[in-house]
């Protein structure tokens, strides 16, 4: 559905993906971290800050294309994403995954979805 740095977001049909380890919001985090920075990301749980196999992850307040981003969802957990741009009106476009809903018995998905910088929780990988 998208792409960013040459990972791809991928979406299969259908109302939920799961604890799925290919298609949910924390399996395009760790695939983007492995094929672009060479790290294993864990830890992607509500509430709780990434952690990297080499480096730190930290709390940032002005994001930077490439970071983690959680974002509020349903109880205790998170959505992640990655800030694919910052712009200009105090707003980040993300690219992720498991951002979809069905219609009309078609499977959507929102592509280049923006959010206020304030929505958001933002972590940043020091190696």
């Amino acid at each position: 559905a998208d792409s960013f740095n040459g990972v791809d977001a991928l979406y299969r049909k259908g109302r939920s993906d799961g604890s799925s380890d290919t298609y949910s919001c924390a399996a395009y985090i760790k695939r983007f971290y492995k094929e672009v920075h060479g790290v294993t990301v864990n830890n992607l749980f509500g509430g709780r800050t990434p952690n990297s196999s080499k480096g730190t992850f930290k709390l940032v307040k002005t994001p930077e294309a490439g970071d983690i981003v959680a974002c509020s969802s349903s109880g205790s957990s998170n959505h992640w994403a990655i800030v694919k741009q910052v712009n200009d009106d105090n707003t980040v476009t993300l690219i992720e995954q498991n951002w979809k809903w069905s219609q009309g018995g078609q499977t959507l998905c929102k592509i280049n979805r923006s959010i206020s910088i304030s929505s958001g929780k933002f972590y940043r990988l020091y190696q």
